[in-house]
């Protein structure tokens, strides 16, 4: 034993231990190594370097809070730079980045030529989420080594993590040109390609990267994104699949390959993959996102906002995200909460035409039209061939009464999409409000033949022909319409119309009451309803009900006015003048508000103010027909006979039945002082030409 001793002497100091766990090291013997830095340690608990060489083990074997603990010790015991490096690479691996970046700052004001430094602090910064410096320091580190194809990588992930990239796949093509065997340079720039809709060129760099290291699945994953991208989902569904066989708990193949039966149109399939990858990845919020959308789509709105919620709790640099959130908001009603994530979208990506798109009609839903067209004119830059996008702008232009404009949008989206039944249906709302009957009957047939089973395209022909008075097309498109949907109150509000425009009022009634008994708070219903009974001189009772509507809507205008009218025939006359007050202070630009004030003054003789009334009431409607008669009587009661003559035939050009002062007593309600000042104009007005 002894002659063996002296041939292999034992070790007696720290650095011949740690030089014998070196050599351990060296062959991947982690225990064995760590067993002779302990020895060191125990036989020299000062030398700096054995608790180095420990925590460097620890490292190499994930326990970053060990080798923490000793790096931290070898810097107290030696403070040197290579000591205090490690202690940062430690605090980066266990997530303490603002400390590892304290610990860089001190190592590059003393070194201040070392390009690794920089990268390091680049990729703590990036990691921080601190973009703009990390890309700066990054680029300090290839200012110092351009030949770090690395360093190239590093400030690409940064851009890439900026939305830049085109930047991003710059440096990815500079790193390969440094190192052409990198198979994670052709990875990532097959990414940044995907992103730049360079579809083609990402699948060559995903196949290179296969080529060089086929272990890599993220180079599956992009060549499956790039052929489904390209259509060619049965390739794409390989990749994923692949994907999946090598790496089952997968989440990011799964939620592709969700996308997939998506564009396939096999929703349950893909809600099942998004499903998939939430059980794998509770916190993966794509799959939120996406099955979020699924929901959306089906119209479980609450359960998609749960969904979105999560995935942007969890985070997202998905504009799309906000964008698809803020439709949900929208569909409930809540427009605020609608608005902010609209315009958070519009924030993150100012190209994201849907964002627009959803701005513009939560906008139309609050009646701020012109906003509304703002958004509209955006989308449409920004999305081709935006049908959609054309129909609701000519809605929009309609509402500003930009007719013209209004019909040049629907004509375009009608080009576009001439099988888009929407676009027919609100072209021919438009040639309702110009009168122009026929064309809008024939637009709403040809809706009828795209989608014969929309009940509101029949209901809404039935109004052409009651415009036009064909009432008995009217009932024949209204009765359709209920054959088609019976829980519809809109077609017995209408048949309430023809009813009410025959004068037979207890029919007219009895549809509105069917409409109210379907919608509660059909305000037009109800408010017609109360009408009917005006009509039938039942004042009494249609005062009640416009009492009962205030009630439950203060802010309803119509009810108002049609109380005023009831009121001014019971000869309550400032009973009356009050409700037109509030009529007018709810709705400034109705039209016929101002013209039921201005009867009521002209029953009062106050005609410069009834005058007054009639010219607002024919400014804001240049065809109203009450306006032009009221301005034709009340220019005769100042003794204005020509202006009251030019009036008069500008009002027997658009509805030639005013001539007779029979029918217009019978047909229209007048009451009766103003028919006999009618009478007295017509009597002293010269003969028409």
């Amino acid at each position: 034993m002894d002659f063996f001793r002296k041939l292999f002497p034992p070790p007696q100091t720290a650095d011949d231990l740690i030089k014998l766990g070196n050599e351990e090291l060296e062959k991947g013997n982690l225990e064995a190594a760590v067993e002779h830095y302990n020895a060191a340690v125990r036989l020299d608990p000062r030398s700096a370097h054995a608790y180095y060489a420990r925590g460097t083990v620890a490292a190499r074997k994930g326990e970053f809070q060990n080798a923490l603990a000793d790096f931290e010790q070898a810097f107290r015991l030696k403070p040197l730079a290579l000591y205090l490096r490690a202690v940062a690479g430690a605090r980066f691996n266990l997530g303490h980045y603002q400390k590892a970046i304290a610990d860089l700052n001190n190592i590059i004001a003393a070194t201040p030529l070392d390009a690794s430094l920089f990268y390091d602090r680049g990729i703590t910064e990036y990691k921080m989420g601190d973009l703009e410096v990390a890309i700066k320091d990054l680029s300090e580190a290839i200012r110092l080594d351009a030949d770090k194809a690395d360093y190239y990588i590093g400030r690409a992930i940064a851009y890439s993590a900026k939305s830049e990239h085109e930047l991003a796949a710059n440096d990815y093509t500079r790193s390969i040109e440094l190192n052409p065997q990198n198979a994670t340079a052709y990875t990532n720039r097959s990414y940044a390609y995907i992103k730049l809709s360079r579809f083609p060129e990402a699948t060559k760099d995903a196949e290179q990267a296969i080529a060089l290291n086929n272990t890599i699945l993220e180079a599956f994953l992009n060549r499956g994104v790039s052929y489904a991208r390209l259509g060619q989902y049965e390739l794409a569904l390989e990749n994923f699949n692949h994907c999946l066989e090598l790496k089952p708990n997968y989440p990011d193949a799964m939620t592709e390959r969700g996308l997939i039966y998506i564009d396939l149109k096999d929703f349950d399939s893909a809600f099942r993959d998004f499903n998939a990858a939430i059980e794998m990845n509770a916190d993966f919020a794509p799959a939120y996102l996406n099955r979020g959308g699924i929901l959306h789509t089906r119209g479980q709105l609450d359960e998609a906002l749960a969904d979105y919620n999560k995935g942007i709790e969890i985070g997202t640099t998905k504009a799309e995200a906000y964008a698809n959130r803020g439709h949900v908001y929208y569909k409930l009603g809540k427009y605020n909460e609608a608005t902010k994530d609209c315009n958070k979208a519009i924030e993150m990506n100012p190209n994201l035409g849907i964002a627009y798109a959803n701005r513009a009609m939560i906008r139309m839903k609050e009646s701020k039209f012109q906003d509304s067209l703002d958004d509209w004119n955006k989308a449409i830059d920004l999305i081709p061939n935006y049908v959609d996008g054309l129909v609701n702008r000519g809605t929009v232009y309609r509402r500003l009464n930009r007719l013209d404009e209004a019909k040049l949008s629907f004509d375009e989206g009608i080009r576009l999409a001439p099988k888009a039944a929407i676009a027919y249906f609100e072209r021919a709302f438009l040639f309702i409000r110009l009168k122009n009957y026929d064309e809008a009957i024939a637009d709403y047939s040809t809706a009828i033949e795209l989608d014969p089973k929309n009940a509101n395209l029949y209901n809404n022909r039935g109004i052409a022909f009651r415009h036009q008075e064909k009432y008995d097309e009217a009932m024949k498109e209204f009765e359709q319409a209920l054959e088609l949907d019976p829980k519809s109150p809109y077609p017995y509000y209408n048949q309430g119309l023809v009813y009410f425009n025959k004068r037979d009022y207890s029919a007219a009634i009895e549809k509105f009451d069917a409409a109210i008994q379907l919608k509660p708070d059909d305000w037009y219903a109800i408010a017609y309803k109360g009408l009917a009974y005006a009509r039938q001189r039942d004042f009494d009772t249609a005062i009640t009900i416009y009492n009962q509507i205030l009630e439950q809507n203060p802010e309803y205008s119509t009810a108002y006015a049609y109380r005023g009218f009831a009121r001014f025939r019971k000869n309550d006359l400032d009973g009356a003048f009050a409700d037109f007050e509030k009529s007018i202070e709810l709705s400034p630009k109705a039209s016929s508000w101002y013209a039921n004030r201005g009867e009521v003054y002209l029953e009062l003789k106050r005609n410069s103010e009834a005058l007054a009334d009639y010219q607002k009431a024919h400014e804001l409607k240049e065809d109203y027909e009450y306006a032009l008669a009221g301005l034709a009587v009340t220019h005769h009661a100042l003794g204005n006979k020509d202006e009251a003559n030019r009036f008069w035939q500008e009002l027997l050009k658009l509805e030639p039945r005013y001539g007779d002062l029979d029918w217009l007593q019978k047909e229209l309600n007048w009451a009766d002082a103003l028919v006999e000042q009618a009478r007295k104009l017509v009597a002293e007005l010269p003969p028409s030409e």
